[in-house]
């Protein structure tokens, strides 16, 4: 009985850490040495605003693994935390999407669908899913429009051409 209370928190602790483990790994006690807290900078989330705004779906997908094999290797970050880093990115990600005009993101609404799923996530591993899916519906509106322009501009072409012909 004198033990309940160090092993509560010792069972507490092993919990955090699983959550930046694979999915449906096996947690067991084990000893381990402190590492400090991951720590998400100005320039990291400017990079990544940059990477949507300018390099593209893949550069921000690879982005994105780096920043979740970062945090995987910093263990003892607090869970709600990294829930708060990729709520922070979904907000960039939403930004991006009303600044481009996708319907989608839009909608106040989708914040808190947003909230909830996050917060249901029970590893990192889901987390970075969760926000690659909002990078897809960005990124696949984004090309479909591109597409479309090319597109309008072929068509518009065409047309020219065709009343300039003698």
């Amino acid at each position: 009985m004198d033990q309940l209370y160090s092993s509560y928190l010792s069972a507490v602790v092993r919990l955090q850490r699983g959550f930046y483990q694979p999915s449906n790994s096996i947690i067991w006690e084990t000893s381990h040495s402190h590492t400090d807290g991951f720590f998400m900078d100005d320039d990291r989330s400017g990079s990544f605003t940059l990477s949507l705004q300018q390099e593209g779906s893949h550069q921000a997908k690879i982005w994105l693994a780096d920043l979740t094999s970062d945090i995987r290797k910093r263990p003892d970050t607090l869970v709600s935390y990294t829930k708060g880093i990729y709520l922070q990115l979904y907000q960039t990600v939403q930004q991006i999407g009303k600044e481009s005009g996708i319907p989608a993101f839009k909608q106040e609404m989708a914040l808190g669908t947003y909230v909830e799923r996050l917060y249901a996530c029970q590893t990192l591993e889901e987390l970075q899913l969760l926000l690659s899916g909002e990078l897809e519906i960005l990124f696949d509106y984004l090309e479909s429009r591109r597409g479309n322009s090319i597109i309008r501009r072929i068509t518009s072409s065409e047309i020219i051409g065709i009343a300039n012909s003698p």
